[in-house]
């Protein structure tokens, strides 16, 4: 029997994983397709914390643009946790070699994304979410972290514990290439599979992935969830393909123009904002433009590659001289579950269901930090 299992190998399956690791338990990680193809891949402009690299920033200026953006929909306590605990995520991606891009002093480079008052966000080009994976799949085979790859989660095992209530067992899983259905039991199961935007189908940045079989196998075993109505729509992604261009195009300078090639919005402000100031000129039957081509060929290709090579992949475009036809699409469901790390509701969700937690990840929320938390 595992002591851990971790279903879901993403940015957060990934580092709960190497957190239970590290306590000596024998951990494995059960994920639909292989840790360097997940979502996380897809989270290219960076990770918000209040180093204070590039300019005057603090945690409490951090919390503030956070809770302002949220419009006051936000658990405060929560807000504090993630923009004080930040600092120390990024600084531990640091130390286990993720390699940041660098200012010309050497210290972790930041930019301003949407919502920030600051330049918040620490990046590696345009490639942040990639790189984190290749970075903690490495620490974890270093670890000797077992990974059950192709793996299709089916159901957790319920099981009756000693005082007539539910526990979770494992899971039963289907193995992709086989066919064949795996039990795999565990001491404790971590659910980190990620949300379910791709039920938006071609209006989604998500991989196809992305169908909320978590979500649905933990609502199964009895688990509750809340706040289900935050989908994230992020503002840019290619006309065409929804391929996703990064809040970091405009981070660095980029422009949005209407048909009549003239700015419409303040391009950092929130992504809601954003977004639907796109849709309003959208619907008046007008196009949306991302435009770059005064960054300079130079700088594009140092500081957003991916960007040019998705565009001239996708759409034809080059966005050195070109202007990149786009519109708002679904990025994240940044919803919540019943789990949660304050007292009260954690102890509850741990008598109604023991031997269960959550990993959390919401990668790229423009108003916030990258959540790398183990939940419960």
């Amino acid at each position: 029997m595992i002591d851990v299992l971790v279903i879901g190998s993403g940015g957060a399956g990934l580092v709960a994983a190497l957190s239970a690791k590290g306590s000596t338990a024998s951990v494995a990680v059960a994920g639909k397709s292989y840790p360097t193809r997940s979502q996380t891949s897809m989270a290219q402009g960076g990770i918000n914390a209040a180093l204070g690299n590039a300019d005057s920033d603090s945690v409490e200026a951090h919390i503030a643009d956070t809770l302002k953006a949220a419009q006051g929909l936000s658990d405060e306590k929560a807000v504090q946790s993630l923009c004080v605990e930040g600092i120390d995520a990024v600084e531990w991606l640091d130390r286990i070699g993720l390699p940041f891009s660098r200012s010309a002093e050497g210290r972790i480079a930041q930019r301003r994304l949407g919502g920030a008052s600051a330049q918040r966000a620490c990046y590696a080009q345009d490639y942040t979410g990639l790189k984190i994976l290749h970075t903690l799949y490495d620490q974890c085979m270093r670890e000797g972290i077992v990974f059950y790859n192709e793996r299709f989660l089916l159901n957790l095992i319920t099981e009756e514990d000693e005082k007539g209530g539910l526990c979770i067992g494992g899971a039963n899983m289907l193995n992709i290439k086989t066919g064949e259905v795996e039990k795999l039991e565990a001491k404790t199961v971590i659910v980190a599979t990620g949300g379910y935007s791709r039920i938006y189908h071609r209006h989604s940045t998500n991989a196809v992935g992305s169908s909320g079989d978590g979500i649905a196998a933990a609502v199964r075993a009895g688990a509750r969830l809340s706040d289900m109505e935050f989908i994230q729509f992020h503002p840019t992604a290619l006309k065409n393909s929804s391929i996703l261009i990064s809040e970091s195009a405009r981070g660095a300078g980029g422009y949005l123009l209407n048909a009549g090639f003239e700015r419409f919005t303040d391009e950092l402000a929130p992504r809601d904002v954003v977004a639907r100031a796109i849709l309003e000129e959208i619907e008046k039957g007008g196009e949306v433009y991302l435009d770059i081509r005064h960054l300079g060929e130079e700088f594009i290709d140092e500081e957003l590659p991916q960007e040019r090579k998705l565009a001239k992949l996708y759409e034809g475009v080059d966005p050195v001289c070109d202007l990149m036809s786009t519109g708002r699409t679904v990025w994240a469901g940044t919803h919540c579950w019943s789990w949660s790390y304050l007292g009260a509701r954690q102890a509850t969700m741990r008598q109604n269901m023991p031997r269960l937690l959550v990993c959390i990840v919401k990668m790229k929320c423009s108003w916030s930090m990258t959540e790398i938390l183990l939940m419960g």
